[in-house]
Formats: C-alpha cells, structure tokens, sequence
C-alpha cells in the first residue's frame, strides 16, 4: 500500500531539476543580457531627461518646463521636499491625533490606488511622510505633482497641524 521512499545522496540534484552540467555558463548568459537590455535591470539604460545639477530629475517624455513650474511651487509654498536620488519629493505632516494620521494616509492610499500610483507612506504615532516618485520611466512626473497637490487638500481636510501649531503642540 504504502510506496517506499528512496533517499537520494545530497550530492545529487531532485530528478525535477536539470543536472548542473546543462545549465549555460555565465559566459553565456552575460551575452545573452548584453544583447538585451530588457533583460537587466543593472544595465538598463537611464529614462530620464537632463535636468540641472541639484534640481529635480524629469522623466523621459515629460514636459520640462510645466512640471519644472509645479514643482517649484510645491517647494516653496507646500513644503514638499526633493529625495535624494532627486527622482521624486517627499513631505511630512503633522495631526492633533493616531487616529487623524490613519485618516489621512487611507485616503492618499486609496487615491493612489485610483489612479494607479502609489506612495510610500511612514506612519509615525505624531507625523506621517509621504513620498512620491515614479519608477517607469524614472524621474518626477506630472502623477508625482498631481498627487502631491491631492495630500495637500486632504491634509487640509483632516486639518492637519500647520508648522507654526506642530512646535505649539510639541511644547
């Protein structure tokens, strides 16, 4: 009734799997991925456009000079913040409560799930910081800026702490 099961030696593979010897070499296989870029990731050529040194990163088909406007805006009136790959911005906000925190990043979520693009979110009991950046093609894009500018009426919906209220609240 029972069949009896055979151990096999460590040394030799599962009979599923293709004996070492007829695998390609890594010889071949790094041609095979010289020839295609699609294949590698590492080797991938970049995407994205020429931009300043120091100032955001665009991605490739952008147009530069609209979303150059946006972005400037957002960093000088909005608070956002440039990442350090320069490839998307970031921005924390503050709320009176947990509670309030979790409220605000469910419905970034649930917009970037609309829209088919997603942040990384951080929720910290007092704070919650919100990153944007598109990673096909590479670089800040207009979903980037659009999305931005959705945290911001919906911090402004959760009533989050403005930065002169988040040091009244700290003290």
């Amino acid at each position: 009734m029972f069949t009896q099961l055979v151990r096999r030696p460590l040394t030799q593979s599962p009979r599923y799997l293709r004996p070492l010897a007829d695998l390609p070499s890594a010889a071949l296989l790094r041609e095979r991925f010289r020839r295609d870029p699609r294949r590698s990731l590492s080797t991938r050529e970049s995407e994205t456009t020429n931009s300043p040194p120091g100032g955001p990163i665009f991605s490739a088909g952008s147009d530069i000079a609209k979303l150059s406007a946006a972005y400037n805006l957002l960093t000088e009136n909005h608070s956002w913040e440039l990442i350090n790959s320069r490839q998307g911005i970031s921005k924390v906000y503050s709320f009176r409560s947990y509670t309030k925190n979790l409220d605000f990043a469910l419905s970034v979520g649930r917009q970037g799930n609309y829209k088919n693009h997603h942040p990384t979110i951080i929720i910290k009991p007092s704070s919650v910081k919100v990153t944007w950046a598109t990673h096909v093609p590479r670089g800040l894009s207009e979903k980037d800026i659009d999305m931005a500018k959705f945290c911001d009426e919906q911090a402004e919906k959760v009533s989050a702490l403005s930065p002169k209220n988040q040091t009244e609240k700290s003290t």
